[in-house]
């Protein structure tokens, strides 16, 4: 079956710099507060060092359910 991978790209304006957070980081400019869990932890480096890693320990904790709240367009707009 091969290698299969997902490539999400989002542009938002800088209006919204520091402003956001989700699953593609918060845009603040800090590289190392990107991955933040729904309960407010902040991955460190070593528990983000490679997509495994990513996948299980910041990926499978932001499903959707009930602490983890769903994208809102009409909130963004």
């Amino acid at each position: 079956m091969g290698v299969r991978f997902l490539t999400c790209e989002s542009v938002v304006s800088e209006d919204y710099k520091g402003n956001v957070s989700g699953l593609m980081g918060n845009f603040d400019g800090d590289k190392e507060n990107d991955f933040i869990l729904p309960d407010g932890t902040i991955l460190p480096k070593s528990e983000v060092e490679n997509e495994r890693k990513i996948y299980f320990n910041f990926g499978q904790k932001c499903k959707y359910g009930p602490k983890v709240k769903p994208i809102s367009f009409t909130e963004c707009i």
